[in-house]
């Protein structure tokens, strides 16, 4: 199917005004696209939307009539509402990092081609931002063996609760070229981060990297995934929060390696990047928008570092100018 372009006066959608949907919200400012707002909270939705340009609006329910929707609501029901989207003719960018969720958007594949839009799943701080370094750090190798991805932080109280949940699910990793299922909150390994987040201890849990590093790199012998946990996080992980989750998790950050052939010898590569990740997932969502938007790629399903067709340096280069920077090892690893 040949797709037109779309003309200015054609809107982008923000479904979900948390944390990290508010932030895609006024990142999608920049545009030229008028924004169509929605959230159940109405009062949430007049806040933003008193943060926003006179030409963008809000909308009465989360069936928008937009060309393209980021879709911020809090992780679990993604593929059901981006089905509906899809329908109704829109491309759709998802925030979520739940397994469930990026299996089930990536599974729309089909339906996506028919209706002639794209749909991206997992496009935040990780999985999406962290997938755009590994293929840029990848560019280094001949052939990449390893790839290992650590996160620490949360963006607001909904990302936080699937925090406290994924310790406590199992997860899949790749080992040997296989997926292989480990348990939840094992796998204890400390990971440094950039600047003042240091060391932190991470464990496995139920996240969504694996699922599409191993599409960008599928004869990589080990991808695996961790996130940071506290003691107190692993000893309650099996109970309901005890306390309300903060507005906003506060500093976070990722760390991301590549390993591997390159040079004639075994190589590794490592990038990090600090910063607060409600910021970062909703500036990450507002530029990958904008890019299916104005670009209009090719049908289909597909994860955030897919979408740039083998090429993150000009998404990564509009990222570092809304102030996402990561920073590269150097030195002994």
């Amino acid at each position: 199917m040949i797709r037109s372009t779309p003309p200015v006066t054609d809107p982008v959608g923000v479904v979900g005004l948390g944390r990290v949907g508010s932030h895609a919200a006024r990142q999608l400012r920049s545009g030229t696209a008028p924004l169509v707002i929605f959230d159940s909270n109405t009062h949430v939705t007049e806040r933003v939307l008193g943060a926003l340009r006179p030409v963008d609006r809000a909308a009465a329910g989360p069936d928008l009539a937009a060309r393209t929707v980021v879709l911020a609501t809090p992780a679990g029901r993604h593929t059901a509402a981006a089905a509906t989207l899809i329908r109704a003719g829109s491309s759709v960018v998802s925030t979520s990092d739940d397994p469930k969720d990026v299996r089930g958007l990536l599974a729309l594949d089909r339906a996506a081609r028919q209706n002639g839009v794209t749909v991206v799943a997992g496009v935040g701080l990780s999985p999406g931002y962290s997938c755009l370094h590994a293929l840029f750090a990848s560019r280094h190798f001949e052939r990449v063996e390893e790839l290992s991805v650590w996160t620490t932080g949360t963006a607001g109280p909904a990302c936080a609760s699937r925090h406290h949940r994924s310790l406590q699910l199992p997860g899949q990793v790749i080992i040997d070229g296989q997926w292989v299922e480990k348990r939840g909150g094992s796998g204890r390994d400390l990971a440094w981060f950039p600047g003042e987040l240091g060391a932190r201890d991470c464990y496995r849990g139920s996240l969504a990297e694996p699922i599409l590093l191993r599409r960008l790199f599928p004869h990589a012998q080990r991808i695996s995934s961790r996130t940071s946990a506290t003691r107190r996080d692993r000893l309650t992980g099996a109970l309901p929060m005890l306390r309300r989750p903060h507005l906003d998790g506060g500093p976070g950050g990722i760390r991301v390696e590549v390993r591997g052939l390159a040079d004639g010898g075994y190589r590794t590569e490592v990038v990090g990047m600090m910063g607060f990740p409600s910021v970062a997932a909703g500036a990450t969502a507002a530029v990958a928008a904008l890019h299916v938007h104005h670009n209009q790629p090719s049908p289909g399903a597909m994860g955030l570092a897919e979408l740039v067709d083998g090429n993150p340096r000009t998404m990564l280069a509009e990222l570092h100018a809304r102030g996402i920077t990561a920073s590269r090892f150097e030195g002994a690893s």
